[in-house]
C-alpha cells in the first residue's frame, strides 16, 4: 500500500481514485471494497478488524479511496505505516449539498432499487452499503424503496470530526 485516501466522500474521491490509476497505481474504492472484500468488511463493521487483516485484505493493492477505506485510515496506516496519506475537504454547505443530491438520486433511481431487491448480490449490497452509510453518515434505510434518514446535524457533526481527526496526526 503506497497511499491511503482520508477524504469524506464527496469530497473529490473519484477525482483522486482517477488520479491514482492514471499514474498507474491498482486501486480499491468502495465498489471494489464490496465485491472483493465484502465478507472482511462485514466482520470488520460487526466484530473488528488488525493490521495482519488490513495487510491480507489489501496484499498488491497499491491505493485505496472512498469508503469504507476513509474512515478506517488510521487503521490502514497502522497496517501500512510507509503510506502516504492523501486528505482532500471542501465547503461544509456545498458538501451538505451534494451528499443531499446524491442519495436523493439513488431513491429515485428506480432500476437501482429494483437490482437490490431481485438479485442476491443488490440485497448483499443493499446490507453492506446500509453498514456503511450508517457508519460514516449516520443515515440508513430500512429497505431499498425507503427513504434516507438523513439528519443535517448529524452529517455536519461527522464530516467536521473526520476532518479534525485527519488533521490532528502529525
Amino acid at each position: 500500500m503506497k497511499v491511503i485516501f482520508a477524504g469524506y466522500i464527496k469530497t473529490g474521491t473519484q477525482s483522486i481514485r482517477e488520479a491514482l490509476q492514471i499514474l498507474g497505481y491498482s486501486t480499491f474504492d468502495y465498489f471494489d471494497n464490496f465485491w472483493y472484500l465484502e465478507k472482511e468488511w462485514t466482520k470488520i463493521l460487526t466484530d473488528g478488524g488488525s493490521a495482519d487483516g488490513f495487510r491480507k485484505m489489501y496484499e498488491g493493492v497499491d491505493a485505496v479511496t472512498g469508503v469504507p477505506c476513509n474512515h478506517f485510515w488510521k487503521e490502514l496506516h497502522e497496517a501500512f505505516p510507509e503510506a502516504k496519506i492523501i486528505f482532500t475537504t471542501r465547503d461544509e454547505e456545498r458538501w451538505l449539498n451534494s451528499v443531499r443530491r446524491q442519495f436523493e438520486d439513488f431513491e429515485k433511481d428506480f432500476s437501482y432499487i429494483i437490482m437490490q431487491i431481485t438479485t442476491y448480490s443488490g440485497w448483499k449490497y443493499f446490507c453492506l452499503s446500509n453498514k456503511f452509510h450508517n457508519v460514516t453518515l449516520g443515515t440508513w434505510r430500512n429497505w431499498p424503496w425507503s427513504k434516507f434518514v438523513m439528519s443535517r446535524t448529524i452529517l455536519l457533526r461527522l464530516f467536521r470530526s473526520h476532518t479534525q481527526d485527519v488533521f490532528q496526526v502529525n
